[in-house]
């Protein structure tokens, strides 16, 4: 595993400065890794929402299973961290089109989205992209689609 090219409380201040307005002091960005293990590649990384996590990724829980869990590909603390330093070298059409759903999930709280967009935007996957959909569509006074 390669180390991470950006210091972690830097990346972090990147990407949720990103987030709309209303949004920033709801949705946290956090990592940490296991002192005891002896490896300071084991750790876990998540995404709260009003200080729930409903994005997470753990290099125990990756190495265990390396499967599909709830809806997300269980991906491990490194490649979250090599995520959220892609999406800040990112077009915000390139975010929204991403392979990745963090990256896609984070780009519908991005304030370079505006509400054209979010109307627009139809049948999203996962239950992190609908649950970030939905609170910035109710933040925007948008009517949430039934389909999505």
């Amino acid at each position: 595993m390669s180390e991470m090219k950006m210091q972690w409380s830097k990346l972090k201040k990147r990407i949720e400065s990103n987030f709309c307005e209303e949004l920033q002091d709801r949705v946290t960005l956090f990592s940490t890794w296991y002192k005891q293990g002896g490896s300071p590649g084991k750790g876990r990384a998540a995404v709260l929402l009003d200080k729930t996590e409903i994005y997470e990724a753990n290099t125990d829980k990756w190495l265990m299973n390396k499967q599909e869990t709830n809806d997300n590909i269980l991906i491990e603390r490194f490649e979250f961290h090599k995520l959220l330093e892609e999406y800040s070298s990112c077009s915000i059409e390139e975010l929204l089109v991403s392979k990745h759903e963090l990256i896609r999930g984070l780009a519908i709280i991005d304030k370079r989205v505006g509400k054209r967009t979010l109307i627009n935007m139809n049948k999203l996957e996962g239950e992190f992209m609908k649950k970030l959909y939905k609170v910035r569509c109710e933040i925007e006074g948008i009517s949430i689609k039934d389909t999505i």
